[in-house]
């Protein structure tokens, strides 16, 4: 089971802090009335020990960090991405989330530092973490 939070009555701010990310679903990409275009993205992440999904929205102007790395390549010329949405889908990351004011004094969420989380070292770490874990202090053979 998934921990799930969903606020009824608007846009809620993510806790600020850095995380590591799973992305849990395909962006979903609309168009807003004024033609902005906006990709919301659901993320799984471990919150206070329980694994919770949280969702946030990029727009065009702030997806591009995000993207790269999800693996997307960047054509040097045009500057376009390529990327495939299904592709992103269990791929994982770590980012940093701030809270700073816009030009009106809104406060809003910036997502920065993201860096590609190493799934094989992730894993080579952490069997070396429960094999250190599981030592104990008379197990332990000094050297003189």
């Amino acid at each position: 089971m998934v921990k799930q939070r969903t606020n009824p009555n608007g846009f809620t701010l993510n806790e600020e802090g850095t995380f590591d990310f799973t992305v849990h679903t395909s962006p979903e990409q609309k168009v807003t009335k004024k033609g902005t275009k906006l990709m919301k993205w659901f993320f799984s992440t471990v919150k206070k020990g329980e694994q919770v999904i949280i969702e946030t929205v990029f727009f065009d102007f702030n997806v591009k960090d995000l993207l790269l790395v999800l693996g997307a390549e960047e054509d040097p010329e045009s500057g376009i991405l390529d990327w495939d949405d299904e592709e992103v889908v269990g791929k994982q990351f770590a980012a940093t989330i701030i809270h700073e004011e816009d030009k009106n004094g809104i406060m809003r969420e910036q997502w920065i530092d993201f860096e590609v989380i190493d799934v094989e070292k992730e894993s080579v770490m952490e069997k070396a973490k429960a094999a250190t874990d599981e030592l104990k202090p008379e197990d332990i053979v000094w050297d003189n």
